[in-house]
């Protein structure tokens, strides 16, 4: 089913708008037109996806790979490479490769036996070694990969493991992952908020704006459909 990533759409800045002005235009009613520019406005604005993006990434600060502790294995989540590299090829890293490159760090730091991640994995072994390497099939989402990651766990015996995922989405991801009794140490990698100093700019609508408050409402809302399903566990 994927209408719990569809849906979500029709509440973006960008959809509120259209569908406002289409509304508005059809009612004969001006007003939804100027809120929904209103809403794009202002969800286009830098400070507000930062402040957004703020409240999901403020419990995960930055930590040097020396301060984590040693785990069984290191889990990266996806998203940090593009999908279509052929075989041999170097992938074509997303924004979020910040992901892979702090697996590979934990890894040369001896914090882990193993690396777990989904893509890239030619890539990794030419660095650390065959051996050091486990592919993950491509999956649908979060909560598929910490399924798949508690099956290889229990293969492998592994106790503790590190997970390394976006600092906004550390919260969802580790609470998924104790939600299928998986104990891990989570190690944040690439943060999107910078809000150290407020500018003008920061309030005139850009494209940049716009996928931070997209990417972190999806994220609120990821969050909110675990919880009703039940998928995912608070920490101790």
């Amino acid at each position: 089913m994927v209408w719990h990533k569809v849906l979500p759409v029709l509440v973006m800045p960008l959809g509120v708008c259209l569908w406002m002005s289409a509304v508005g235009v059809w009612r004969k009613k001006a007003w939804m037109v100027w809120v929904g520019l209103a809403v794009l406005w202002v969800g286009s604005m830098e400070v507000t996806g930062d402040w957004l993006m703020a409240g999901l990434e403020r419990p995960w600060p930055r930590v040097r790979a020396e301060e984590v502790e040693e785990c069984d294995a290191v889990v990266v989540l996806g998203g940090y490479a593009h999908r279509g590299a052929g075989p041999g090829l170097r992938p074509e890293f997303t924004e979020a490769a910040d992901r892979l490159m702090t697996g590979v760090e934990l890894m040369e730091a001896g914090k882990g036996r193993v690396i777990v991640l989904e893509s890239g994995a030619e890539w990794v072994r030419a660095r650390l070694g065959a051996e050091r390497v486990i592919e993950l099939r491509r999956l649908a989402n979060t909560a598929e990969e910490m399924e798949e990651v508690r099956r290889l766990g229990r293969v492998h015996g592994w106790k503790r493991m590190a997970l390394v995922t976006s600092a906004f989405h550390m919260t969802r991801a580790a609470g998924l992952a104790r939600g299928q009794g998986l104990t891990v140490v989570p190690v944040a990698s690439d943060w999107m908020a910078w809000m150290d100093e407020t500018r003008v700019e920061d309030f005139v609508p850009r494209g940049e704006g716009l996928r931070k408050t997209e990417t972190a409402l999806r994220e609120w809302m990821g969050l909110g459909y675990s919880l009703v399903r039940g998928q995912w566990r608070p920490g101790v």
